[in-house]
């Protein structure tokens, strides 16, 4: 889902929860990781400015949360993956 797709959902989402007379939720969006072998760059990938930009295009389309998917094989791989994008992605959102 686009940047420009969530923004025309939680549009959608606000003005249904105010037909309902109910106070809309947290929109929240969960990413699941690149598939190898794609040579296109997709979202939250490439370099640590193209994903932040990434991030600050949902959080102004109207997201809350994220929930991230980090590819790993084992915890260590995880917690270095986790180390690393709070050390350079976190500090450029």
């Amino acid at each position: 889902m686009s940047p420009s797709e969530l923004a025309a959902g939680v549009v959608a989402y606000k003005a249904a929860c105010a037909d309902a007379g109910r106070a809309p939720g947290p929109v929240c969006l969960r990413h699941m990781p690149n598939r190898p072998g794609s040579d296109q760059r997709t979202v939250l990938s490439g370099t640590p400015d193209e994903q932040a930009a990434d991030i600050r295009a949902y959080a102004e389309a109207g997201l809350d949360e994220l929930m991230l998917a980090m590819p790993w094989r084992s915890p260590d791989e995880l917690a270095t993956s986790l180390r690393a994008f709070t050390r350079d992605v976190v500090p450029r959102v």
